[in-house]
């Protein structure tokens, strides 16, 4: 059975060759009619990571409105705050709790503005900031009271997209869970306070999830 199994797989490779070999043996032309707009792609796609530890982006920074303006030429309407593995790190109330040099939240609030963009922010998941490990519960808490400052009082720069966490499936980083199916679950049933927590300050919002386990 084994033997055949072997055979079995080593004939299914050939077949693919052949058939991918034959495939390529076809030229294909393509003509491209680029005055005819098929659709037209959704402007929040276009978006960056603006990293928390970017000095540059302080108003203060002699350089700020260079790197403004570059970040305006490339038309990003969406900025990714803070970014990263920093997003699993802060308190978006108290940035410069662990590094005082760190712009403010509301110092990347005027660097989104000034470079016509805004901020897409990613709530706390490891409960890890200023030195210090809270529970998921507080966690939760820190991410709603985001949104009420956001959207509601004093509305500091309403937005619609939200994400629950960094990359939580990559070992070694902040609320890491595992890159596998209990993993996912485990990922999955703190998401889901987050979610509840946060539409109940705003039911307008979209909440993002991470996808990236097996």
């Amino acid at each position: 059975d084994k033997a055949f199994g072997r055979h079995k797989n080593v004939f299914s490779l050939v077949l693919a060759f052949l058939f991918f070999a034959q495939v390529q043996a076809y030229a294909v032309n393509i003509t491209v009619n680029a005055s005819s707009a098929v659709t037209t792609l959704n402007n929040e796609l276009f978006g960056q990571n603006y990293a928390v530890y970017d000095s540059t982006a302080k108003p203060s920074d002699a350089n700020f409105a260079a790197y403004t303006a570059a970040v305006s030429a490339i038309i990003s309407t969406l900025i990714r705050y803070p970014g990263g593995g920093y997003t699993d790190m802060m308190n978006w109330s108290s940035i410069t709790c662990q590094y005082n040099w760190m712009p403010t939240l509301q110092e990347s609030i005027s660097f989104a503005t000034a470079s016509g963009a805004r901020l897409q922010p990613c709530v706390n998941f490891s409960g890890q900031w200023c030195g210090s490990t809270y529970s998921h519960t507080q966690a939760v808490s820190l991410a709603a009271a985001w949104v009420t400052y956001m959207n509601k009082t004093p509305a500091a720069m309403p937005t619609t997209f939200w994400e629950v966490g960094n990359e939580q499936f990559v070992s070694g980083e902040p609320g890491y869970v595992g890159d596998n199916y209990n993993g996912g679950v485990s990922y999955g049933n703190y998401y889901a306070d987050y979610y509840t927590a946060m539409k109940a300050v705003d039911s307008t919002i979209k909440v993002g999830a991470q996808v990236q386990y097996a």
